[in-house]
């Protein structure tokens, strides 16, 4: 955690000193939280997130898709081959989840996950999932908002992010780089992410 205005405090203490001819007290080193300690999304230097106020699909838009080497059109389009009606199961596009395929087995899942526990937060969850040596998550900092990444296999890739005390963003990648493409995918995410 950072400490604002500090400079300003120093200034002041000095000047004061000066006028009154006594030596000012050395101030207090400020000292950021040690990640493991952190708790809350006001313990990073970001502003937290609302995911749920819009759409998964909104997240990310069809240019910055294209620029991550998938398509917003490929997957519906694919889903209406398989002879199906469209529901709410099958659609790759629900109401918490956004699916996009490209060339190349391509692919992104982007989902919003509500944090549910009363006791924790889902920045604590995070990062304690990320110290974990057994759970093989590495912690990792994407846009400054506390993450975890899964490398599943040489071509899956989980992302987790949590962007609030009650939010995360939770992205699958596949692709030859498949964490590369899901911190990407993550942090354009939170480009288009509005604020709490």
């Amino acid at each position: 955690m950072r400490i604002h205005g500090f400079g300003a405090v120093v200034a002041a203490v000095l000047m004061l000193a000066g006028c009154s001819g006594q030596e000012a007290a050395e101030p207090e080193e400020a000292t950021e939280i040690p990640v493991e300690e952190r708790e809350s999304i006001a313990d990073f230097d970001v502003e937290p997130l609302d995911p749920a106020a819009t759409e998964p699909c909104a997240l990310i838009t069809a240019e910055e898709a294209e620029s991550l080497g998938i398509e917003t059109e490929q997957a519906a389009e694919q889903d209406d081959t398989d002879g199906t009606d469209d529901t709410e199961e099958d659609d790759p596009r629900t109401e918490k989840n956004c699916h996009w395929t490209g060339q190349e087995q391509v692919a992104l899942d982007l989902r919003v996950d509500t944090h549910t526990a009363t006791d924790r937060t889902a920045v604590w969850h995070v990062i304690a999932s990320g110290m974990l040596e057994e759970s093989k998550q590495e912690l990792v900092d994407i846009a400054g908002y506390p993450a975890t990444e899964l490398s599943v296999s040489d071509r899956s890739c989980n992302v987790e992010v949590a962007v609030s005390d009650e939010h995360y963003l939770w992205v699958q990648a596949q692709s030859d780089d498949p964490c590369e493409l899901g911190r990407r995918a993550a942090e354009t995410a939170i480009g288009n992410t509005p604020q709490a």
